[in-house]
């Protein structure tokens, strides 16, 4: 699985500012902190396709079924 291609520039500069230290594009992860997590919860970031890059597949699954419970 790889980060989609169809991000925008604008949403890649922003999650570029946002994880400053933590992003990696290509076929490298993004890893955000729990905190910047629910962050983007809070903000409405609720977009399956965002969290989908963000998050290995494992990690995505825990968010899911726990998050937004």
């Amino acid at each position: 699985m790889v980060i989609r291609h169809s991000y925008s520039f604008v949403l890649e500069a922003y999650l570029k500012d946002k994880f400053r230290n933590q992003v990696a594009f290509g076929t490298e992860w993004i890893h955000p902190r729990e905190g910047d997590i629910h962050y983007l919860l809070e903000e409405g970031y609720k977009d399956d396709d965002i969290f989908m890059a963000l998050l290995q597949f494992d990690e995505w699954e825990l968010i899911e079924k726990h998050a937004w419970n």
